[in-house]
């Protein structure tokens, strides 16, 4: 693996209709030129609470899974696998669920889903619209792998170049990678939590991913994360 600077991007492949009207409807209308910005559910209250499965159980629990039921997401579903990969925990400091390196935060989560690509941003707890078009059926074209045909959501992992490496030097490599698997083992036990299941892939080519999504020049792609109901 060549040592370069890297941008840690996460994508999520869902069938981002996701069954669930309440998120098209909770769309803010851009300006003239703006991307769409879609709300999650927010992770507070009955939500916080509705699956109490403790750490301990998730991680006895927690298995590898390639194929998947036909069924989309909920709302609720995606909003906490977002908010558990990247979410903000701390408003005060700003610290996400997963630890970075001098607090960085050189990730980024996108949800991509046959119905586009959208970027999960933390301090809204939003998805914002990247691309349009299938980007599901571009992914499977490029991964080749099941998991990612059959699962409603696919979580990558990427790193940003630009800061990661202005701000972590030499170590901006090691740390993005050590970061993306923080993120991945949360998202797996937080889809484990909810009956879900997944499985981080990275038999895959990178380069053709990372065009496939049509992603920025400054991010590579580290892991792809398919996530669904277990068949």
């Amino acid at each position: 693996m060549k040592t370069r600077y890297m941008t840690v991007t996460v994508i999520a492949v869902s069938a981002f209709a996701l069954g669930v009207a309440c998120l098209a409807q909770s769309a803010s209308k851009p300006a003239s030129g703006s991307p769409v910005m879609v709300s999650l559910t927010p992770v507070a209250g009955d939500l916080a609470s509705k699956y109490p499965m403790s750490v301990t159980e998730a991680l006895g629990k927690r298995r590898s899974q390639r194929s998947f039921a036909e069924r989309a997401l909920t709302a609720e579903e995606l909003s906490l696998l977002c908010w558990a990969g990247q979410g903000i925990t701390d408003p005060k400091t700003g610290k996400r669920a997963a630890p970075s390196a001098r607090a960085v935060y050189p990730l980024v989560l996108y949800a991509i889903s046959d119905k586009g690509l959208h970027e999960y941003v933390p301090a809204d707890h939003a998805l914002k619209e990247a691309a349009t078009g299938d980007m599901k059926q571009k992914l499977a074209e490029v991964a080749r792998q099941g998991s990612m045909r059959q699962a409603p959501v696919v979580f990558l992992i990427a790193m940003d170049m630009d800061k990661a490496g202005s701000r972590l030097g030499n170590t901006a490599e090691k740390s993005s990678y050590l970061e993306a698997g923080h993120v991945a083992q949360n998202i797996l036990l937080e889809a484990t939590s909810m009956g879900l299941a997944g499985v981080p892939a990275t038999g895959f080519d990178p380069a053709k991913v990372h065009e496939a999504m049509g992603l920025p020049a400054n991010q590579e792609v580290i892991y792809l994360v398919p996530v669904g109901q277990p068949k």
